[in-house]
């Protein structure tokens, strides 16, 4: 297996439950490129071909590591900084890390954010650089109405190919003696499986944070299983080797959007109107937080 090389300077994450106080920081206005819930949306994407561009892959439909990165996204003294050092970093809305994945092993990103499954992949097939932790928290089996998860023998469950909530999902049938031919796994995009719940072309979903909590918040479904996961950002060897300095700005701009976001509950909301705004342009909807 490659040797995957971690950088200790790790950020302990709890956004969801943290709002108090530390100085603001400044922002500028910069939008993302669009996405779509095509297959393939990273076809659409203007991927740098220029040493001048940073392309990062990023997962808009992840809390919270996507409304942390939403912020790192307006942050002015990162834009000026890089600026200074002649480089510009975009942003690139991927449904989940085994995308991003794809897309650094292609030379088309150079750094990603992905989940613990797809950063383990990323160092055993590209040799990537982990940076930092970006999320720190729990995936979910959410079904229509309590039952033991011993009962979703022979039935159909929705889940994110090469993702966190993929292998959480293995591991608790594992736990309750059940196997993968016991059931239909089907595999789909995160923001599909709600609704395909609600139609009943499946009867369970596994996914991360927020969509068990907006399916049980808009159709009042129930969360069985929970399994603690975590988030990383990354970068491709070569361009680790080439530029830890930007790596450091990058890392010094997650810290200011942590700060920034614990400042006040108006910093926060303002981060989910960003994050909405990328969403919607994304997968073509608002994202239905409660």
């Amino acid at each position: 297996m490659s040797k995957c090389h971690i950088n200790f300077l790790v950020v302990l994450l709890w956004v969801l439950g943290l709002f108090s106080s530390v100085p603001n920081v400044g922002h500028t206005q910069e939008t993302s490129p669009s996405g779509s819930t095509k297959s393939n949306p990273q076809k659409e994407y203007d991927f740098g071909k220029s040493e001048t561009i940073v392309d990062i892959g990023v997962q808009p439909l992840w809390f919270p590591s996507g409304i942390v990165t939403e912020v790192i996204q307006h942050d002015a003294i990162l834009a000026a900084q890089l600026q200074q050092l002649g480089k510009k970093i975009r942003f690139h809305p991927f449904f989940k890390g085994a995308d991003v994945n794809t897309q650094i092993h292609h030379g088309n990103l150079e750094g990603g954010i992905g989940g613990d499954m797809p950063a383990i992949t990323a160092c055993a097939a590209d040799q990537v650089h982990v940076v930092s932790l970006v999320d720190d928290y729990f995936t979910a089996i959410v079904v229509p109405k309590p039952i033991l998860l011993s009962e979703l023998r022979g039935q159909r469950i929705g889940y994110a190919l090469g993702s966190n909530a993929h292998y959480a999902l293995l591991n608790a049938l594992r736990a309750n003696d059940l196997t993968e031919s016991d059931v239909t796994l089907v595999p789909m995009e995160v923001n599909a499986m709600p609704q395909a719940l609600e139609q009943g072309t499946i009867a369970a979903f596994s996914a991360w944070e927020p969509t068990p909590t907006i399916a049980a918040h808009l159709y009042g479904y129930q969360i069985i299983h929970k399994f603690l996961s975590s988030g990383y950002l990354y970068f491709s060897h070569p361009f680790a080797e080439q530029y830890p300095e930007i790596i450091d700005l990058i890392i010094a701009a997650q810290f200011r959007a942590l700060n920034w976001l614990t400042a006040s509950d108006q910093n926060f909301i303002r981060a989910l109107f960003w994050s909405n705004a990328t969403i919607r342009q994304f997968q073509g909807y608002n994202f239905a937080l409660p």
